[in-house]
């Protein structure tokens, strides 16, 4: 629109417009220009897929950690709006910065095609370019004053910079998780009281897997003196040298035959052989099943019942839960008729952890009751099976990532091999001798986080250094979070054997298997079955 200025009266509002025009233009001329005149501003590009374009940025003159650190690098996916959070000091290096970059987004997420940032020192180094460039990754620095472009990011670190004001390092929050109010605990401090003294007196009580899939006389579910006594009786069966020499003996030719016939395969997809193997090592240890259909079975019942365990007690049709509900009935029936098969034949004894439980008696006399007996044989199967097919699923990717690990086991048990004699197998005995393999054993399962957390339940008001658990509340004891810290393991995400060359970590650093009255049973089955994989695999194949 162009209005025409003509001096007059019938023209009033155009010589106004027309005035003001010429005063507003000449008060801008009078103002000084603080800024260099601006280029171009182009509109991002339309993402397409997450973790192609990130942006960066640090959080500085934060309170000093117990570790020493006092800054956070943030790490924010444009598209997706996850972030990664990772501790550093405020005098970090280029080079520092790079490790964090490659440890936390390369090698979880790959490489990103552009990385938004601002003008910091670090970000325009030669170092830093030459290394986005060198992995074809481009840099584009943000402009102030525009927050379209890293304003994402710095809403990010304002809130987890009022959070970390607020709360500080302790090792215990308090958060909303799963429809209740949860302390989540990641100290080796907190997660000590809360696994130990709190367990101990029942101010803690066990929060999960729901009593209806696991069994109320289950070693997970019972409480005070019952979990005492059913412990004795599992800790007997399991871990006494008798059964420990027999799981060797056991095992053994499963294992070597699951070997054999991966070779012939030539390709696996090795998370699905191990689980089949194992599942099928567990049965035979505890039931003496060897029938193929029944095991394969039974692994499909397992599976359902394992996906209602990590599902919200929902019982509706449909629901993982109620699948889950039906698939423990199932089982009640196959396990039933094997202990009243027991029962009526005694002629035929079978020596596995089923018939130890059947036929252990207390110091009063007292045998366990058929539920106790059936409570935990199903709590056996559930620890015995997928925590271990994770672990072995883990060993087989580090021994192939780590050509290094696999020729110095290699070194270390070639030598028991020409002492095994003729039936080529380990014996229990030989395990003592394994140091390296022990610390191999040590290392997979530390990564592999076999139980990343554990539950509880406040039964009872208490306090831990000044801070309140409230009775109802659910604890959830995060004890991955320890495994992968660098305040107690240097380059906590590489899978190194040699860092056991050193002391053991202080106790409630390291709690692959849970700690105190509640420490896994089982886990010198996990480990022994470990022990054989790896001297099998090493020396054969």
């Amino acid at each position: 629109m162009e209005i025409e200025h003509v001096k007059g009266k019938e023209n009033v509002v155009a010589d106004a417009l027309s005035r003001q025009r010429h005063v507003v233009m000449a008060t801008l001329r009078v103002k000084v220009e603080h800024q260099h005149p601006a280029g171009l501003l182009f509109p991002h590009a339309i993402l397409e897929w997450k973790w192609d374009t990130i942006s960066m940025d640090f959080i500085v003159g934060l309170p000093t950690s117990r570790y020493h650190h006092d800054a956070i690098m943030v790490m924010v996916d444009k598209l997706m709006k996850v972030a990664h959070f990772s501790p550093v000091k405020t005098i970090y290096t280029a080079s520092a910065v790079a490790r964090v970059y490659l440890d936390e987004i390369v090698r979880l997420n790959g490489i990103p095609r552009k990385i938004i940032c601002d003008h910091d020192p670090l970000y325009t180094s030669h170092f830093w370019t030459t290394m986005q460039h060198a992995l074809g990754t481009k840099i584009n620095f943000s402009t102030t004053y525009h927050p379209e472009i890293d304003g994402q990011t710095e809403r990010v670190n304002q809130i987890l910079e009022d959070m970390l004001r607020i709360y500080g390092d302790t090792g215990v929050y308090r958060t909303h998780l799963f429809g209740s109010p949860t302390i989540i605990t990641c100290s080796p401090e907190a997660n000590r009281f809360v696994t130990g003294g709190g367990t101990e007196d029942g101010s803690l009580i066990a929060g999960w897997p729901s009593p209806q899939l696991i069994g109320t006389d289950s070693i997970s579910m019972a409480e005070g003196m019952q979990h005492k006594r059913i412990r004795r009786y599992l800790m007997e069966a399991i871990n006494s040298p008798e059964s420990l020499k027999r799981i060797f003996v056991t095992l053994q030719p499963s294992f070597k035959a699951a070997f054999n016939s991966w070779a012939l395969k030539g390709t696996i997809i090795a998370a699905d052989e191990v689980n089949e193997v194992t599942f099928s090592n567990i049965c035979g240890l505890l039931f003496s099943f060897q029938s193929a259909p029944l095991l394969k079975k039974m692994q499909n019942i397992y599976r359902g019942l394992l996906g209602g365990l990590r599902a919200q007690p929902i019982n509706l049709p449909g629901t993982a839960f109620h699948t889950a509900l039906k698939c423990r009935k199932k089982l009640n029936a196959i396990i039933l008729s094997e202990i009243h098969d027991r029962r009526l034949n005694k002629t035929s004894i079978k020596k596995d952890f089923l018939q130890n439980l059947m036929d252990s008696v207390d110091s009063k006399g007292e045998k366990l009751s058929e539920k106790e007996i059936l409570d935990n044989m199903v709590s056996l199967i559930l620890g015995g099976y997928a925590s271990t097919a994770n672990s072995i699923t883990w060993a087989l990717y580090y021994l192939a990532k780590y050509p290094r690990v696999l020729h110095k086991l290699r070194e270390e048990n070639i030598p028991i091999r020409e002492n095994e004699g003729v039936a080529k197998l380990l014996t229990y005995e030989d395990v003592k001798s394994m140091i390296y393999t022990s610390k191999v054993i040590d290392e997979v399962i530390r990564l592999a986080n076999v139980s990343s957390f554990m539950f509880r339940k406040v039964a009872r008001d208490i306090d831990f250094n000044g801070y309140i658990f409230p009775k109802g509340w659910k604890v959830i004891i995060w004890l991955r979070s320890n495994h992968v810290d660098p305040q107690y393991f240097e380059n906590p995400l590489e899978f190194n054997p040699e860092r056991w060359d050193g002391p053991r970590p202080k106790p409630g650093i390291y709690h692959v298997f849970g700690s105190g009255p509640r420490l896994c049973p089982g886990n010198n089955l996990a480990r022994m079955e470990l022990f054989m994989l790896l001297h099998h695999i090493c020396i054969d194949y």
